[in-house]
């Protein structure tokens, strides 16, 4: 998913920075609708099933405690991922020295 969101958070700020408060803040929809299974979030813009049906209704409050939050979001799934990048390639050295240790002792 990581690589799905690639700018997204700049795309927020962007949105976010032209309205001030009070006004009707514009959907955070990037046109990327895919719910990501494993997070529940959508794959364009990080909000909920929920939250997306929502959206229309939302009072301008509830909008932009949401898009406050979005970005919270994408830091921590950024996190998630690079923890399980790091775990992936921690499993692949255990693996590799293993390999190796075997090798060694088949000489």
């Amino acid at each position: 998913m990581h690589a799905r969101v690639f700018g997204l958070e700049r795309h927020w700020l962007e949105l976010r920075d032209c309205y001030a408060e009070g006004n009707s803040l514009p959907s955070p929809c990037r046109s990327v609708c895919r719910i990501d299974p494993a997070s529940g979030y959508c794959e364009g813009c990080l909000r909920t099933l929920d939250e997306i049906a929502h959206w229309g209704p939302m009072t301008p409050a509830r909008k932009r405690q949401l898009w406050a939050q979005l970005p919270l979001r994408f830091d921590r799934l950024d996190r998630e991922h690079e923890a399980a990048a790091r775990r992936d390639a921690d499993a692949v050295d255990a693996i590799l020295r293993a390999a190796r240790a075997r090798a060694r002792e088949q000489r």
